[in-house]
């Protein structure tokens, strides 16, 4: 995952090093690909990359993905990449995985996909960029889908994803 703010460009991936399981990696570089900073972020267990975003001012990454426990959303400072608040959500049980992020207003928004009652599922969750406070969820039941893309424009949430229709 990429995003870039001014002349800054942020990288999202994953690492491990030996038998450590897999941790996030964080990397911030210069117009040139010059290493300007780096961070690795150990958060539950399994640690996967799903969705980078950044605050309109530039000053605040926002990184969802998938842990061992499920879905995990994390503010970053833009400048020392110091974790502002960091959060293990469950929508449905373990399995849940946030795919995308998105930043707008003081809201975000992330996709994805949990294990809700008998298959999968896709979700979208809204929290409060400054506090990551869980403000609602909503869970789409009809067939196995799930989220893989959110962005917001002209005041309107899209989402990208997959659905299996088991008929077609």
């Amino acid at each position: 995952k990429v995003v870039a703010h001014g002349s800054n460009v942020y990288v999202l991936g994953h690492t491990d090093y030996g038998s450590n399981p897999w941790n996030l990696l964080l990397v911030k570089l210069d117009p040139d690909c010059n290493v300007l900073g780096a961070a690795v972020y150990d958060i539950d267990g399994v640690d996967s990359p799903g969705g980078l975003s950044i605050s309109a001012d530039g000053s605040t990454l926002f990184i969802a993905g998938t842990s061992t426990n499920g879905a995990h959303l994390l503010a970053v400072g833009t400048s020392d990449f110091s974790v502002r608040w960091a959060r293990l959500f469950r929508v449905a049980g373990a399995e849940d995985s946030a795919n995308s992020v998105a930043f707008s207003g003081d809201k975000l928004y992330v996709t994805g996909w949990t294990y809700y009652s008998s298959d999968f599922d896709l979700f979208v969750s809204r929290f409060d960029a400054a506090t990551g406070d869980h403000e609602l969820t909503k869970v789409f039941e009809t067939q196995i889908e799930g989220g893989v893309d959110v962005v917001v424009t002209g005041g309107k949430l899209y989402v990208a994803g997959g659905y299996d229709d088991p008929v077609r």
